[in-house]
């Protein structure tokens, strides 16, 4: 194996996480190779200090505090949802009553004369015909 092998499961190699076989690969290639011993030892001392340095004192209130702390602040969260998503549904009711009252406005307001006022395109047909009959009717005339 290479050194960049090596060094990878160097971490492994002190844990004693690996198979028997990998072990022996990595130990033989730490007998030849002097880098790889070096970063070994230096691995090793780092793992030492780490066990050395003493686990601060937690306080036993810790965890109260903490869950609480959470609580406090997804109670906060979900007043802050419930706002905006009822914000939201004002929002909408309001456009969908601005949209009502204009179009209902122009559909209430329109003259029965306004929905047959394109009828006047036909008023140069000739005597006798159909839009000719037709549209004084609509108008309110005879003919």
């Amino acid at each position: 194996m290479d050194c960049n092998n090596i060094r990878n499961k160097l971490s492994a190699y002190l844990d004693d996480e690996l198979s028997f076989r990998d072990r022996e690969v990595v130990e033989k290639h730490l007998e030849l190779c002097p880098a790889c011993a070096r970063e070994k030892k230096s691995l090793f001392l780092l793992s030492s200090l780490m066990d050395e340095i003493a686990a601060e004192d937690i306080s036993p209130f810790f965890t109260e505090k903490v869950i609480s702390s959470v609580k406090t602040d997804s109670r906060q969260t979900s007043k802050h949802h419930s706002l905006r998503s009822a914000l939201a549904c004002l929002g909408i009711i309001v456009l969908m009553l601005a949209g009502a009252g204009i179009f209902g406005s122009h559909y209430l307001n329109r003259d029965e004369r306004d929905e047959y006022a394109y009828l006047s395109n036909f008023d140069d047909f000739p005597p006798d015909s159909f839009s000719y009959i037709l549209i004084p009717s609509l108008r309110g005339k005879s003919r």
